[in-house]
């Protein structure tokens, strides 16, 4: 978490440097634009939309596992093969392997989100920032409820040797980090409200970095306390926090 998030702070200097400069709404497409031209920021356009796509596909499977864990616990068990992916990764080198099934509870969730972005603005804007404040609030709670509970010979040894491949060792600690990037994604956004600041080259590096050091100061204390609770090795699993909270 601490290596994507000094990344992820790289990045959100070049962010608040090109918005303070160009104050627009548009962030990295008005940024290119301005600066090479429609073609390059044509392209630029369609790598956010990749780039969103795949973390809003990895957030979908991530709210399916815990849909299903508290469906679990009323009794509830839905299908593998309508809740697991088509493809995974196998062997400690992470090779592709196409299955049967088919995760139609992550598919049925981004719909879901989808539904809601095409709303509106406004009805989109009022519903993150319900979920915002559920979701912090959540982890917050977890984290004070959780430090009492820590062991901390869970956290010996802190980097698990490295048993091939990216498993574990510093290649799982590099591997991971690029996964984890993902956990960041939205805070480039402040720059699309670049338009609408009083003070665009005081208020969006604040805003723009504020938002990264908040994530990864929750981020660090959720992974702490979850790994002080769970030994690592069991916490291989798409709804992690809720494995950790039972």
């Amino acid at each position: 978490f601490a290596i994507a998030g000094l990344a992820c702070t790289l990045i959100a200097l070049c962010y608040a440097e090109l918005s303070s400069a160009a104050p627009a709404t548009g962030a990295a497409y008005t940024s290119s634009s301005l600066a090479l031209g429609e073609a390059v920021a044509w392209g630029v356009g369609w790598l956010i939309l990749m780039d969103f796509g795949l973390a809003g596909a990895s957030l979908a499977v991530g709210w399916a596992a815990y849909l299903g864990s508290l469906l679990h616990s009323f009794g509830i068990s839905l299908p593998a093969a309508l809740t697991s992916p088509t493809l995974h990764a196998v062997g400690p080198h992470g090779a592709i392997a196409a299955g049967t099934s088919f995760n139609l509870v992550a598919m049925l969730v981004y719909g879901a989100v989808i539904a809601v972005l095409i709303a509106g603005i406004s009805e989109s804007s009022a519903i993150n920032a319900v979920l915002v404040v559920i979701k912090v609030a959540i982890l917050l709670i977890f984290v004070a409820i959780g430090v009492q509970a820590v062991h901390p010979s869970n956290w010996t040894p802190l980097i698990p040797p490295n048993e091939g491949g990216f498993t574990y060792g510093l290649p799982g600690i590099a591997r991971a980090a690029s996964m984890l990037f993902f956990a960041y994604n939205g805070f480039e956004m402040v720059a699309n409200a670049a338009s609408e600041t009083r003070n665009p080259q005081r208020d969006l590096p604040i805003g723009i970095l504020g938002a990264v050091a908040v994530c990864t100061v929750i981020y660090l204390m959720v992974a702490a306390v979850m790994t002080g609770l769970v030994p690592c090795r069991e916490l291989g699993a798409a709804d992690a926090l809720a494995h950790a909270a039972d």
